[in-house]
């Protein structure tokens, strides 16, 4: 019996298909005088879900005579998994690192120097990664007959390092646990084509030729999409917003990516996904756009670690921020449901936060009952994090400066009001001279003008020196509910009235 096979199918098949009818339309549409815009914007929208990645893959050891000897069936093993995983969307080149890239990716500079913009120019402008998508770098060390393998992509067009894949291996497996690392490190790309509030529509890269032959119920071979691919997104994964600005020249000017804003995923509808955003801060990815501006999101694949998150002030002194609140929530946790106690910030303002079975988690950070902020992120995306919110600790200070002056605010009419008492308790036994003396007494206890000068002269105080917006906002409410109740409680009309009645009593 003969054995049937898949039926043959280049993978670039339909891109060459798709390009060859839009030469044929434009080149006739030319001809006949018609305009090619509409034709030509249906191109642009074609070619990115069509576009499969250029994947450049270096590989950088020792150079020890073991590896040397592993080195060529790595290569061969690690291209045959790719081509089993996907033979359509992307094309994976893998490598023995360039020299002197070798030693350098090696280093322990290169690590220090990672995010320098000399080393990613040097690495954009190598004459293997011109015209590559993607940069992925795998290292090896031998370790006592077993191997430490890490891997981490560079995406060439955004800039962007992805997280760090480390992982252990024997010589058996070396080729699987690094292919198994290339897969976690590979960031599929998004296009953002709209923006409405907090929900978002992207445009899948290379979604188009992400297929792979499958036979049916019936035996019938036919091509499904192919959610093995490392670039198939699924939709338990984020995305991270990237923004890219051009000058009026078309050269890049400006890349940024949009940190503590991550995109999850709603539903999907053919080449594209509907998103909604978790951010820090608000309309994170709204302003202006046009021509000039291209937002992409990239999809990214934490390993299962923790991260070591460290907050300082966003003043000019930019201390850290210690025994502040970590809470977490799961995006789609409900708002009744309580949130999770990390733990509190150490002397260095850090804490390590954990991952879960949820790829993102929502912090919040509070300082005693008020909330600072609100961020969103994927443990084990980086080893460390930072980012700055507003230093509580003139806002405490104040509060417990305003409670203690409130205190004292009360213990002031309390008094007034039992020398009040006591005063009619002597008239009404004739005692004039004890009366006088009481009105004295009250006299010297602080009225409302003496209060609001203490007040304030602390309100100054506090007021001095670099302080956030917010912090000043707050501050100044706690004082003004101070000279509020002052001028209820602590008014002169008392004084007023005890001397009237002493008056009238003399008289009689």
């Amino acid at each position: 019996m003969q054995a049937e096979f898949p039926p043959t199918r280049s993978p670039l098949f339909r891109p060459w298909l798709w390009l060859v009818t839009t030469l044929c339309v434009c080149f006739f549409g030319s001809v006949g005088h018609v305009t090619a815009a509409p034709q030509e914007a249906e191109t642009a929208e074609a070619a990115w879900e069509y576009r499969p990645y250029n994947v450049v893959v270096w590989l950088a050891h020792e150079n020890s005579w073991r590896l040397q000897g592993l080195e060529e069936g790595i290569i061969e093993g690690v291209a045959a998994q790719a081509m089993l995983a996907d033979p359509s969307s992307w094309k994976l080149e893998i490598t023995r690192a360039p020299n002197p890239w070798n030693w350098r990716l090696i280093s322990e500079n290169f690590d220090r120097d990672l995010y320098s913009d000399d080393l990613q120019a040097d690495v954009i402008n190598a004459g293997e990664t011109q015209n590559a998508d993607k940069l992925i770098i795998v290292k090896i060390t031998e370790n006592l007959g077993e191997y430490d393998t890490s891997v981490q992509e560079f995406d060439l067009h955004t800039k962007i390092w992805g997280a760090k894949v480390i992982r252990e291996a024997e010589t058996a497996n070396l080729a699987s646990v690094i292919f198994d690392s290339i897969r976690t490190a590979f960031m599929p790309i998004t296009r953002i084509e709209n923006v409405l509030d907090k929900d978002v529509r992207v445009r899948v890269r290379a979604i188009g030729v992400c297929e792979i032959a499958e036979r049916d119920a019936n035996g019938e071979w036919k091509m499904v999409k192919n959610t093995g691919s490392p670039a198939w997104i699924n939709d338990d994964e984020i995305l991270m917003p990237v923004v890219l600005r051009k000058d009026r020249r078309g050269n890049l000017d400006n890349i940024s990516a949009v940190f503590w804003t991550f995109l999850s995923i709603v539903d999907r509808s053919g080449p594209n996904l509907n998103c909604v955003t978790h951010a820090m801060r608000r309309a994170p990815l709204g302003g202006r756009t046009g021509g000039r501006t291209e937002r992409l999101g990239l999809c990214v694949r934490a390993p299962d670690r923790e991260t070591k998150l460290r907050l300082i002030s966003n003043d000019k002194q930019q201390v850290p921020l210690p025994d502040l609140e970590i809470f977490s929530r799961n995006p789609d946790t409900p708002a009744g449901e309580d949130s999770e106690f990390i733990g509190k910030t150490d002397w260095r303002g850090e804490i390590v936060i954990p991952p879960n079975d949820d790829p993102i988690r929502i912090l919040f950070v509070k300082s005693g009952r008020r909330g600072l902020a609100r961020v969103p992120m994927v443990p084990g995306l980086y080893d460390s994090q930072e980012t700055s919110m507003p230093n509580d600790e003139k806002r405490l200070y104040a509060e417990g400066i305003t409670r203690g002056l409130f205190n004292e605010l009360m213990d002031n009419v309390a008094r007034r009001q039992l020398i009040a008492e006591r005063f009619r308790i002597a008239l009404e036994n004739n005692n004039l001279e004890k009366a006088s003396d009481l009105v004295q007494e009250l006299s010297e206890v602080p009225d409302a003008n003496n209060f609001k000068r203490r007040l304030n002269l602390e309100k100054q105080d506090l007021l001095s020196g670099d302080i956030d917006k917010r912090e000043v906002d707050y501050i100044k409410g706690y004082f003004l509910q101070l000279e509020t109740a002052t001028s209820d409680f602590l008014n002169n009309v008392k004084n007023t009235q005890l001397t009237r009645d002493l008056q009238g009593a003399r008289k009689k």
